[in-house]
């Protein structure tokens, strides 16, 4: 940040009186004469005009007079600039765009190419496909801005991350530096990301008792077995990471307190930090699942279906228990109303003695939005991204402007919910969502705080979802969010999982190679357990495996955990 021209004249005076009286040269004058000199000087420089800036500290437009920065990234709207988000950053704030939009797949190697070349635009946006490892190497590097140079102009940031110091863990790393920021989650429903669910009339036909326990729900899909012979009892889909959130809830049944699949991370109850796929609790749950697959109580397609091809079977009705990101029946052929389905957010075992849910920590992945070290507006820029977790940028950058592209309406209960209806145009784009996403924001680019039309989930009482289940003027999807707000209040223990890691540039060289070693030797290993082609029940084999993990070098690699886990408390505090 430059200094203004009248604080360091200011300075410059004060330091030649200094220097005159130290040098024994002051003038043979009376203290009031000098007195008054020295205020007469003080007062001559502090009329002096401040340094004349490009931008205003404080207020909107952040530039009165109109600039320019380029702008890049992943692409899922066709025409950045001529949208009405981007109309008003130039409107009203003072900043036009110049954006170049990249197909998602070649994101990385544009990226290379602009680092070798060092020609970065002055913000790269959408960019998640960049690993945090990799923007915070190259940002050590001199290509990235250090964002924490200029929180004095970002208040709006600063106080969010005082709401939420985990987040501003992740962001900072070892040296103090913030390269970039990721959009977050607004709503814990997104949070959520999906469980078990089943048809309420088939199983409680044949299994009328509550699914608290692993064991239950194995009874259960036993039960629907003999029931419905025509039918699959439980259903996964290991290829898609929405139908896996399900196998979360299995997982942290058996003490597994990670969304990770194939490399479980966290802090166990001694607060040691440990790798779920090494635990005796790891060890029952493959073996549990091998149990469910040689009994065909589990699909046995459950390593063949694509997300496209598994959703239509949902459809279709052809299962009885199935794992999603969430409770979508719309399509359904059998009933597209939520209530005649049921939802498992949790089960216990001998591993995990309480009903536990695994919140995700809300976090997009990689490196969302960062800026060159090379732009001329480094100021105006970050005072852009601070507009961007203002209550109106939140707003503008998921919906639009209110009364232009949406407008907020209270239901019967006093919710407020996000209404299109008036404004999308459904003639020259396929749907609402499409109109939004194409002509009115730069779509998912430049949210910070994503979701907030789910909101109103979060400020959902008990008493009125109980209501709302009930209620056949509620729509379907909202009846379902009713029913998600009742289930999470029955858990016992609703706790967020830990925010990503960061790595020096040395761990992440060191752990690059033994990371992707041992989490493939270990997704390997569990298809070949639940399939039945490896025996986990089998002692030996069981020490075999560790016995080559550790080979892989296991212990280096949990080192390296260790450490990063660490900082990130002392960074938390």
């Amino acid at each position: 940040m430059r200094k203004s021209s009248k604080f360091m004249a200011v300075l410059l005076a004060a330091g030649m009186i200094l220097s005159m009286v130290a040098c024994g040269k002051e003038p043979v004058t009376s203290t009031e004469t000098k007195v008054q000199e020295t205020e007469q000087t003080v007062a001559s420089v502090a009329t002096e005009p401040e340094e004349d800036l490009y931008y205003n500290k404080e207020g909107y437009p952040i530039c009165d007079e109109p600039i320019t920065i380029t702008m890049s990234g992943a692409s899922n709207t066709t025409d950045w600039d001529n949208t009405a988000m981007h109309k008003y950053f130039e409107e009203k704030l003072g900043i036009k765009t110049d954006s170049t939009e990249l197909q998602k797949d070649a994101l990385k190697t544009q990226y290379a190419l602009m680092i070798a070349e060092r020609s970065m635009p002055d913000v790269m946006v959408k960019s998640e496909a960049i690993s945090k490892e990799q923007v915070n190497m190259d940002g050590e590097a001199g290509y990235w801005l250090d964002l924490s140079q200029y929180l004095d102009l970002m208040p709006n940031l600063v106080a969010f991350w005082e709401k939420y110091p985990e987040l501003k863990a992740y962001h900072t790393t070892d040296t103090g530096a913030i390269y970039s920021i990721n959009r977050v989650n607004a709503s814990e429903s997104a949070n959520v990301s999906g469980m078990i669910y089943y048809n309420k009339a088939l199983v409680e036909a044949v299994y009328p008792d509550p699914i608290e326990t692993v064991d239950d729900f194995y009874d259960a899909l036993v039960a629907v077995q003999k029931a419905y012979p025509d039918k699959i009892p439980f259903s996964l889909a290991f290829n898609s990471q929405n139908s896996s959130r399900g196998d979360v809830i299995l997982r942290t049944a058996f003490g597994i307190e990670s969304r990770d699949l194939d490399y479980s991370l966290y802090k166990d109850d001694s607060n040691e930090v440990v790798l779920g796929e090494t635990t005796d609790g790891y060890r029952a749950y493959l073996n549990f699942m091998n149990k469910l697959y040689e009994e065909k109580l589990l699909d046995n397609d459950c390593y063949v279906y694509t997300e496209k091809e598994y959703r239509a079977n949902i459809n279709e009705g052809d299962y009885v228990f199935w794992a999603d990101s969430s409770l979508s029946v719309n399509n359904s052929t059998v009933s597209t109303d939520p209530t005649d389905y049921e939802m498992i957010p949790a089960l216990t075992s001998e591993y995990q003695d309480e009903l536990t849910f695994l919140l995700a920590h809300g976090l997009s992945p990689g490196s969302r939005i960062f800026v060159s070290a090379d732009t001329k507006y480094p100021e105006a820029i970050c005072r852009l991204l601070d507009f961007l977790f203002t209550d109106e940028g939140i707003m503008l950058t998921q919906f639009g402007i209110e009364g232009e592209h949406y407008e907020l309406v209270t239901d019967k209960y006093g919710y407020k919910h996000i209404d299109t209806a008036k404004f999308a145009d459904t003639v020259n784009y396929s749907s609402a969502g499409n109109w939004t996403q194409q002509a009115v924001v730069n779509y998912q680019a430049m949210c910070m705080w994503w979701g907030a039309d789910g909101a109103w989930y979060d400020e959902l009482t008990i008493e009125d979802a109980k209501k709302m289940v009930e209620d056949t003027e509620i729509t379907p999807s909202y009846k379902s969010n009713a029913m998600l707000k009742i289930e999470m209040d029955a858990v016992k223990d609703v706790r967020k999982i830990a925010v990503p890691l960061n790595y020096t540039n040395e761990e992440a060289t060191n752990r690059s190679t033994l990371y992707a070693d041992i989490s493939n030797y270990i997704k390997s290993n569990k298809a070949s357990v639940i399939t039945g082609s490896v025996d986990f029940n089998d002692d030996k084999v069981w020490s075999s495996y560790l016995d080559t993990l550790n080979k892989m070098g296991l212990e280096d690699l949990m080192k390296i955990e260790k450490a990063a886990w660490a900082r990130l408390d002392a960074r938390s505090k």
